[in-house]
């Protein structure tokens, strides 16, 4: 059984400091990038979005200007700036044009299924640290309207967040598609926003299953756990109600990482779980997967 992949803002982080010496060619969440990961054998791509001051979507993984700017910065927060005002600025290590959310589900439209029901995972943002307030209902009706107009397939797209309630909005909006419920590497809860301190729906919530069955999970169809908090034992308390998107922060790739997750595979479909990746090294896992 061969481990399934879906490639991280396309073919990998490239923005934050710990990827400076491992930059790759093709920026994250770029068309290039997108593609470049398809090509490596990713079965789907996850990329970000975010919304400028008048509503429209972008490609980037953080409102705040100094996580993807690095020459001349933006003044203020990307939510407060009006679109094409944002698109005068070049982001990335290696500066390019940002692109925006239609630009991308246009040039993927075409993307052939291979092992997952979706193409296509887009998250929505919610900023810790960055005093951005709840934006949910505004974010998933402009996603909504970019779908409808670039006509790109419902099913063939996932919708992930570490906010609960951003998915119960977009279930409403995009019911065709699929939902998954990002969980946090911590082991505390954090609000996604500055203006909802307590409330479950609105946190980053860690990867506690009993924790989680105070939520009504039945709206989600995927939990995505960030890989170091997963074990044999937690897989056991979910099985036969989840299936999982594993995600990975930092991502030091080895041979014992890899194989981690092959048995969490071979596992979790034991249970009859689905089990894939999110990782910046598509490539790289899928030719190890291939020489072994």
């Amino acid at each position: 059984m061969s481990l399934i992949l879906g490639g991280h803002r396309g073919s990998g982080c490239t923005d934050h400091s710990f990827y400076l010496l491992n930059q790759k060619e093709e920026q994250e969440n770029t068309i290039k990038s997108f593609k470049k990961a398809f090509s490596d054998g990713a079965s789907y791509i996850e990329l970000d979005v975010i919304l400028s001051e008048d509503k429209e979507c972008l490609a980037l993984h953080s409102v705040i200007p100094e996580d993807h700017f690095f020459e001349k910065i933006p003044e203020k927060n990307l939510n407060l700036l009006k679109l094409e005002k944002i698109l005068t600025y070049y982001a990335g290590r290696k500066p390019h044009k940002i692109n925006t959310l239609a630009q991308i589900l246009l040039a993927l439209k075409r993307q052939k299924k291979t092992k997952t029901p979706w193409t296509v995972n887009i998250e929505l943002k919610g900023v810790i640290g960055s005093n951005q307030e709840y934006d949910g209902f505004e974010l998933c009706e402009a996603v909504k309207k970019v779908i409808e107009k670039t006509q790109f397939p419902n099913e063939k797209l996932l919708f992930s967040s570490f906010c609960f309630h951003n998915l119960l909005i977009m279930k409403q909006l995009i019911p065709q598609a699929k939902f998954g419920l990002l969980l946090s590497e911590k082991n505390h809860l954090e609000p996604c926003y500055s203006n909802y301190q307590k409330s479950l729906q609105h946190s980053y919530l860690p990867f506690y299953p009993f924790l989680l069955r105070e939520l009504p999970l039945k709206f989600v169809d995927y939990l995505h756990p960030e890989t170091s908090s997963i074990t044999i034992e937690k897989l056991d308390l979910i099985k036969n109600d989840f299936n999982l998107n594993a995600w990975t922060l930092f991502e030091e790739l080895s041979e014992l990482f890899i194989s981690n997750h092959i048995k969490f595979s071979q596992y979790a479909s034991k249970l009859g779980m689905s089990y894939t990746l999110i990782t910046d090294h598509v490539y790289e896992i899928n030719h190890f997967l291939t020489e072994t």
